[in-house]
């Protein structure tokens, strides 16, 4: 698919950046160290990688606000989707954002993105 395709590309240029500048660094490492976490997106793709800054998702909430009257609402709103289901919404954010979002923790190296149909794809990381 387009977004496993859009996933080993970044892996390439993430692993070329690497041999050209050295490995990522780590969240408690000093500033100067090259940091390689990013989003990147062409507007049907969306897709991001931890390189070394703290890099959290979010795919659905402990309890869905407008559940009662939304036209989108389903099982996966407030559910951990399994591996072949899609999502409802994708959110990253460097630290948790405060409301009914469920955050998990990408781990350096991750790859983690979604396609215009919202379905997940994951690639574990690159070290």
């Amino acid at each position: 698919t387009k977004l496993e395709e859009l996933l080993d590309a970044m892996r390439e240029a993430v692993c070329r950046i690497a041999d050209l500048v050295g490995g990522f660094s780590f969240a408690d490492a000093s500033p100067e160290r090259t940091y390689l976490s990013f989003l990147i997106s062409n507007g049907s793709l969306l897709a991001a990688h931890h390189g070394g800054k703290h890099l959290l998702y979010s795919t659905y909430k402990s309890r869905c606000p407008d559940r009662e009257h939304c036209s989108s609402f389903a099982r996966v709103c407030e559910a951990q989707p399994s591996s072949q289901e899609a999502v409802n919404h994708l959110i990253f954010s460097s630290e948790p954002i405060v409301g009914e979002n469920i955050w998990q923790a990408l781990q350096p190296g991750d790859l983690l993105g979604v396609d215009a149909r919202m379905q997940l794809s994951w690639s574990q990381s690159l070290e």
